[in-house]
């Protein structure tokens, strides 16, 4: 039997760095011991051990040896010892486990040198298994199934490390291994102990395969009965509950990919569906035994809360780490299962169906949702204790409950795997819906200290939303009485790379990508920078009108990659001003539709363009105090808001992290925290030269521009759609990211009857403004006023560290003196009527872009 990817390769001997006596592994000072003598290589005569000897015990007593539940138990390394001790040195199952065992304790950031010597032996390890699948014998026993499991688990281990998807290679190559063996090869308790492990494996490898909608090896469904002497344990049911998941994200995912097509048969299915696997969770939670049911922490003074780093007044205490580490998962899948309940919940709300019934059951989700979240966060001290760093401490505290103290093996089990099982657990929890910001930023700081144990980067995403950007570009290349300049980028969304990249790709989707696209500021005016990737930041250049800045767009798969490289001369704030002046004075206006610290580099460094251009347009801020009827939206505790990234700042001003999900879902993804740059928007509207020629378009404006239902039909077919006529890939893109949109907004600021669309609104006034296109934007007669921004206050911090930092306070000047001028509202109907224009436009260039290529 042969099977493609065992490569040959030679293992070499590795230097042995030698201690006085073997150290007890169960130990904490053993462990300390073995630490110090490779990290010195100082060894002394006459006990000798290589690396390998030293990360076998480490791997044995950690992961084999340990005393764990027998209901925890979902693997396949409770086999492992008795076929070791009866494996020779060079045979695959030795050199796959001394593979992974310096796989492992090579991820100590101390150890990092023995990785090489785990590579070495991983490829002697699939040299070794390569001949033992030519084997008649060999192909058909348990050390070599048993060392095909261990190298797929160290090619897991792998890709944990690299943050990159594992391989399906050897999970694939264990079912064709079992099949070659055949039903007569699995008859005692090990091989069927085996056997079971490879089905809960192909269990799983199913749930990933349906959730991406590719081919997979199915378990021969005729040896379940080799199974059925064997118990089906806690865990391993969890894990059959996995696979009914994956199939519910399949089916959301395929109906959702034509959410014009959902009819209300569609969506009634799929929430029964997904109600029913809700209650099988609930079943299995409810059936444990009591022993693994966590109890409260001891003591819950607020000092003790501070040391082990806790989130609110609840610490949770498990009997060992591996129960949490089957809670945790399972809270995980869980809170899936609910994501596609509120998902179904706000697609019924935002099309305007029976919204009573949907608005209770997504409230009745969402809360429970927020409730695994905060069981997951309470488990976090158990499994961290008060460590700063990935080695055992003697000094290291945990948590207890009353009347009981530390397990010795919890120490050792804590340092090795604690950060493992709280990493991911964590990462999921970013992608539920309305967090508190300060559970978020709590959430962030324990996964950047979980990565630093281990000396991970820490990667922040780069899928930020920014779909109102879209719209707003689309308006500014389309509008015939605009002609577009260029881009810059800016902070605020993502790395400055992605949000450029992005740019480009959203102007290659509206046919415009001749168009140049310059990176901006990596960072605030006089702050750190600060990643947000859920909302907006970016700028364009124009005649009259230049925007800045572009963002990622979630929500939809038609969004074409860049087709041209940006330019790699200059800088963004000299290119605009090489655009301005390169223009008549007085006919260009420039559009801030993100973080304004471009805008202010740009005026702080060439303070005379501020008698070039015509004026300047800017998305951001928020008022209140009715300054209009617009629908603020509101957050659970929070009651009446202003800003939409804290109760008082707009996002745009504060540069600050929102609470809005992130979609599609990913465990290892994560929220960072940085700074704001309010400094800059109070430099630009303290600016006197600029004020008289700034129009301000903040969130009281908006928000009366929503993408109600009948809007997204309209945007979707266009004004006057010929019967049967299927709607353009260009109308679909921007139809799935107002969709996208309207869920978003539906969920955190219950606003229901449609997303707000702020950025093209920041284009639309500049038209208004000189009569191209009739929108009504009122300033009842002229109104004008002096705009502050707070600066006083903690970012990040609690609401009564941060104060009100990033508002935007505006003081109505006397007899419309020159100041900022600030709309109170517009006619919403013509300006959907100006954009769909654009739209129309944009549809008939492209199709003439292709009848000029094909021809």
């Amino acid at each position: 039997m042969h099977a493609k990817g065992y490569r040959k390769h030679r293992r070499k001997k590795t230097s042995a760095p030698k201690i006085s006596s073997a150290p007890d592994l169960s130990t904490v000072s053993g462990m300390r011991q073995i630490a110090a003598a490779l990290d010195s290589k100082k060894v002394p005569k006459p006990f000798k051990t290589t690396p390998e000897d030293v990360a076998l015990s480490c791997w044995f007593s950690t992961f084999v040896l340990y005393q764990r539940d027998s209901d925890s138990r979902r693997g396949y390394l409770e086999y492992l010892l008795p076929l070791y001790t009866s494996a020779k040195h060079d045979s695959p199952l030795s050199l796959a486990t001394s593979a992974l065992a310096l796989l492992i304790f090579g991820l100590r950031p101390t150890h990092r040198p023995v990785l090489a010597s785990a590579l070495k032996i991983y490829g002697d390890a699939l040299a070794s298994i390569r001949q033992a699948l030519c084997d008649t014998t060999e192909s058909k026993s348990d050390q070599t199934l048993m060392a095909v499991l261990l190298v797929g688990m160290a090619e897991n281990v792998l890709a944990i490390t690299t943050n990159s998807k594992p391989s399906e290679t050897h999970t694939k190559g264990v079912v064709a291994l079992i099949r070659h063996r055949g039903e007569e090869n699995f008859r005692d308790e090990v091989s069927r102990g085996l056997l079971l492990s490879v089905k809960t494996q192909m269990d799983e490898q199913v749930g990933r395969a349906i959730k991406n909608c590719v081919p997979v090896e199915h378990f021969p469904d005729h040896w379940t009965e080799n199974l059925k002497p064997l118990p089906s344990n806690i865990a391993g049911r969890l894990t059959a509950l996995e696979a009914e998941v994956a199939y519910l994200l399949w089916r959301a995912d395929s109906m959702f990919q034509c959410p014009h097509d959902v009819t209300e048969t569609h969506l009634d299915a799929l929430l029964d569906l997904a109600l029913k696997i809700d209650s099988k969770f609930n079943n299995w939670a409810t059936e444990l035994p009591h022993r693994w049911f966590p109890q409260p922490a001891e003591d819950s003074s607020p000092a003790t809360l501070s040391k082990f780093q806790a989130y609110g007044q609840r610490i949770d205490v498990y009997s060992e780490v591996w129960i949490m580490s089957t809670w945790n998962p399972y809270r995980v899948i869980h809170l899936t299962v609910k994501r596609v309940i509120i998902f179904c919940c706000l697609f019924a709300i935002v099309n305007r169906r029976d919204c009573g019934d949907w608005q209770a059951l997504h409230k009745e989700h969402t809360t429970l949702s927020h409730q695994l979240v905060d069981d997951i966060c309470a488990s976090i001290p158990f499994c961290l204790g008060t460590r700063t760093s990935y080695e055992p401490d003697d000094e290291v505290e945990y948590p207890t409950t009353l009347g009981s103290s530390i397990r010795g093996n919890h120490r050792q089990t804590a340092a090795a795997l604690g950060g493992w099982f709280s990493l991911g657990s964590l990462g999921a929890c970013l992608n539920v819906l309305g967090l508190e910001s300060s559970q978020v930023d709590w959430i962030s700081t324990q996964i950047r200290r979980i990565k630093s144990f281990y000396g991970f980067e820490d990667h922040l995403p780069a899928d930020p939303v920014g779909h109102d950007d879209a719209f707003a570009i689309l308006l500014a290349a389309h509008h015939p009485s605009l002609r577009l300049l260029g881009l810059s980028t800016v902070h605020g969304n993502a790395s400055l790379p992605h949000t450029t990249d992005n740019a480009r790709r959203v102007l290659a989707a509206v046919g415009k990508a001749d168009i140049g696209v310059y990176p901006g500021a990596a960072k605030p005016f006089c702050r750190k920078a600060v990643f947000a990737p859920n909302i907006h930041d970016r700028y364009l250049i124009l005649r009259y009108a230049t925007l800045c800045g572009a963002s990622g767009l979630d929500g939809t798969d038609l969004l074409p990659e860049a087709s041209s490289a940006p330019p790699s001369h200059g800088n963004a704030v000299v290119a605009m001003r090489d655009a301005l002046l390169a223009q008549a004075p007085g006919t260009v206006w420039l559009v801030a539709t993100g973080a304004l610290t471009n805008v202010a580099l740009l005026f702080a460094t060439f303070p005379e363009l501020a008698e070039q251009i015509h004026g300047l347009s800017i998305m951001g801020g928020a008022l209140g105090g009715s300054f209009s009827d617009a629908p603020m939206g509101h957050l659970d505790g929070e009651g009446e808001r202003i800003g939409n990234v804290t109760r008082w700042a707009e996002f745009n001003i504060y540069v600050q992290y929102s609470p809005w999900p992130r979609t599609p879902p990913s465990t290892a993804g994560f929220r960072g925290e940085g700074e704001c740059d309010p400094e800059a928007a109070q430099a630009v509207f303290s600016n006197p030269r600029l004020a008289p020629k700034t129009t301000l378009i903040p969130l009281d404006l908006t928000h009366q521009v929503l993408g109600t239902a009948g809007v997204q039909t309209a945007l979707l077919h266009g004004p006057s759609p010929a019967p049967g006529a299927q709607p353009s890939s260009l109308r679909r893109m921007f139809y799935e990211l107002l969709i996208f949109f309207a869920h978003t907004y539906a969920s955190v600021f219950g606003i229901t009857a449609g997303p707000p669309l702020h950025d093209p609104l920041a284009v639309a006034v500049i038209l208004d403004a000189h009569g191209l296109a009739d929108m009504a934007f009122d300033d009842l007669g002229g109104e004008r006023w002096a705009v502050e921004v707070v600066l006083d206050g903690v970012h990040g911090g609690h609401a009564a560290e941060s104060g009100q930092i990033g508002r935007t306070v505006a003081t109505k000047l006397v007899s419309g003196g020159p100041g900022v001028r600030i709309p109170r509202t517009l006619d919403v109907q013509a300006f959907w009527t100006v954009l769909d224009g654009c739209l129309t436009r944009a549809d008939a260039a492209l199709t003439d872009q292709e009848m000029v290529v094909g021809g």
